[in-house]
């Protein structure tokens, strides 16, 4: 006789018990078809398609006072469930009173909150759109540009002022030529010609300068003429250095059309003697023009011709020679004093 194995029981047990459901079965289960009503009403009860609360509104419906839903749908979107409700059932909604003034002017308000803010200057309120960064009205706006342009003027007129101080001060005017403006870090620019000229247009000095590092300047060479040939015989700077001393003694201002270049052509013991003389003409033209100019941007460098042709200067020889240079600066920085003096 056949004995039955140990484990048979069990597993016929285990075949017998219902299987349980799965996660996605309680779902299902959980779900309620739209098309499928619940037991709260019975079929053909409706007489229209039942509607949401929302849906309710939008007709001018609501539910009665204790009036239950006939339907409980699953939205997906608002991942909730919404209650449907037989419109037949339901009760109109009181008809919309008219908006009284001070409701719309609250509304008003609400809404210019969103779209208004005061300025932070005038306290004026204004469109949001039309406010600056700072919080300011265009008016506030214009006003301070205004009031920033009018203290740089006052502060250029200044400057100019301070400059032009002393008219019995005695000044003298440099200008050089050189091998480059110093601006290739392979090559040293040197001066190859350097004038200094007096009030009255008298020359102080004049000498072309030999080059001890530069052979030949091409570039340079293109624009004021001055040939490697030219130079060959005349005197290093370091020889001319005390005759520049000496043309400088007693002298109140040295006048130099973009002194800081110029000046970084001379020796540290040079430019120690002559930097707290040495006033910018260039500086001062470009501040003179800007004063003039109702522009607040208007400030900016000019070359020295077009500087020249300003002071209506008639040129004697050709320019971009020093001694032509520094006659003609003496033209630039007289005519910049009669304008300032004249206001």
């Amino acid at each position: 006789m056949a004995t039955a194995h140990p484990l048979a029981a069990p597993i016929a047990r285990l075949e017998a018990v219902p299987p349980s459901p799965t996660r996605a079965q309680d779902r299902d289960a959980a779900l309620v078809d739209i098309r499928t009503p619940k037991a709260v009403a019975p079929a053909g009860a409706l007489s229209r398609e039942p509607l949401s609360r929302t849906a309710l509104r939008a007709v001018r419906l609501k539910p009665a006072p204790g009036q239950d839903p006939v339907r409980r749908v699953w939205a997906h979107r608002r991942r909730e469930y919404v209650d449907l409700f037989d419109p037949a059932a339901c009760i109109p909604m009181r008809a919309p009173r008219p908006v009284s003034e001070a409701q719309r002017a609250a509304l008003e308000a609400g809404r210019r909150r969103h779209t208004h803010a005061l300025c932070a200057c005038c306290a004026v309120e204004v469109d949001k759109f039309r406010l600056s960064r700072d919080g300011l009205c265009q008016a506030c706006v214009q006003d301070q540009a205004e009031e920033a342009f009018a203290e740089l003027q006052a502060e250029r007129l200044a400057e100019l002022q301070a400059l032009f101080a002393m008219p019995a001060a005695v000044t003298v005017f440099l200008d050089c030529e050189t091998t480059g403006l110093g601006y290739d870090p392979m090559f040293v620019d040197e001066i190859l010609e350097l004038a200094l000229v007096d009030q009255a247009g008298t020359p102080l000095l004049h000498s072309y300068v030999k080059p001890q590092h530069r052979l030949a300047w091409p570039e340079a060479q293109a624009i004021h003429g001055i040939s490697p040939a030219d130079v060959a015989g005349a005197p290093s700077l370091d020889a001319l250095l005390p005759a520049f001393e000496a043309a400088l003694a007693g002298v109140d201002l040295l006048v130099i059309y973009n002194a800081p270049c110029d000046l970084s052509f001379l020796p540290a013991s040079a430019r120690t003697l002559v930097e707290p003389k040495a006033r910018c003409a260039m500086r001062a033209m470009a501040t003179w023009r800007a004063w003039r100019s109702s522009s607040p941007d208007s400030e900016r460098w000019c070359r020295f011709t077009e500087a020249a042709a300003i002071a209506d200067h008639v040129w004697e020889a050709s320019p971009h020679r020093a001694l032509a240079d520094a006659t003609a600066l003496r033209s630039v920085w007289n005519f910049l004093g009669d304008q300032v003096r004249a206001g």
